[in-house]
């Protein structure tokens, strides 16, 4: 996300990387995409994104995920987060973690 030393930032690249993490069973990559979304860190913030990615992070028992959830969760009304509570519990139930 923010470069070291000879290697540039390349937040497009990081966020293709935690999802490809993500994709291969790596919870952590959730939490990190739940970050990025909601710092704002891939471009534009995108609070469902990030409260999305941070349910994933939850179900994997990522370490502070709880927390995430319940600090983003207050940016979202109570409807949009029982529909996306909804789409990731239904993701979960047919394709696990």
């Amino acid at each position: 996300m923010k470069g070291d030393g000879d290697v540039a930032a390349d937040p497009v690249k990081a966020r293709e990387l935690f999802e490809a993490a993500t994709r291969r069973g790596n919870a952590i990559g959730y939490m990190e995409l739940a970050r990025g979304y909601l710092d704002g860190g891939f471009g534009a913030k995108d609070i469902e994104q990030a409260f999305r990615n941070a349910l994933f992070a939850e179900a994997g028992r990522v370490k502070d995920a709880e927390a995430l959830v319940a600090e983003i969760s207050v940016q979202l009304s109570l409807d949009r987060q029982e529909a996306i509570r909804t789409e990731v519990k239904t993701f979960l139930d047919q394709n696990g973690l």
